[in-house]
């Protein structure tokens, strides 16, 4: 054979390459399953705990002020039927407290009596009126103890004589018999029997309108 002609040898077969399994795969195996194992466990704790901290955490001022109204328009029936009336005190600090005063009824000349809500109001008359109660305040005898009277004035713009009467009807007073009243009937009465109402302001010519006086008890010895 000639000097530098190919050899008919064929070339050696190449080393295999290493193979990617056994050891090392094993470990990356385990590696991503403690990984997946790990979030699953933290996302179970993120979904319990979650609504605990929502549950458990402290109200700003704006949310317990909501809560605390919604709470209260859930009781204000009950509180509304059970509340005493705001012009009620068994035992006023200033010996006796008055009611608002309410008109009952009104009349024009040669008409019917007008319901309460057409009547307007005497505004001049009605301060007059409750100063002549509270004035006489300690009409009330200390054996009568605590309670309530109301005073129906009747006031006419026509009549010349008494154009101002008082009345003390016995449904709108809780003192049973006349005796108890009778001292403080007879001081409004007089307050008010000198009472003009000439240039007085009125809509109507004849009015009733009522005041509630709530006396508180006396101390004996005190008449």
């Amino acid at each position: 054979m000639a000097d530098g002609a190919p050899s008919s040898r064929p070339p050696a077969d190449p080393k295999p390459l290493p193979s990617r399994g056994g050891v090392g795969a094993s470990v990356g195996f385990s590696s991503l399953a403690r990984l997946q194992v790990a979030v699953v466990v933290l996302l179970g704790v993120l979904l319990v705990a979650a609504p605990l901290y929502l549950w458990r955490r402290p109200r700003s001022g704006a949310e317990a002020a909501t809560a605390d109204a919604s709470l209260s328009e859930g009781d204000g029936q009950s509180s509304a039927f059970g509340a005493p009336p705001d012009d009620f005190d068994a035992s006023p600090p200033s010996g006796v407290r008055l009611s608002e005063p309410r008109v009952l009824e009104c009349r024009d000349q040669g008409s019917r009596k007008r319901p309460s809500e057409q009547c307007g109001s005497l505004p001049v008359f009605t301060k007059t009126f409750a100063d002549a109660i509270v004035a006489a305040k300690d009409c009330m005898s200390s054996s009568a103890g605590p309670g309530s009277i109301t005073y129906v004035a009747d006031v006419s713009f026509s009549r010349r004589r008494a154009p101002v009467t008082v009345s003390l009807p016995k449904d709108g007073r809780s003192y049973k018999g006349q005796k108890p009243v009778a001292s403080c009937a007879a001081a409004v009465r007089a307050a008010m029997s000198g009472v003009s109402l000439e240039g007085m302001p009125h809509d109507h010519v004849r009015y009733k309108l009522a005041i509630v006086a709530t006396y508180a008890p006396r101390e004996a010895g005190s008449d």
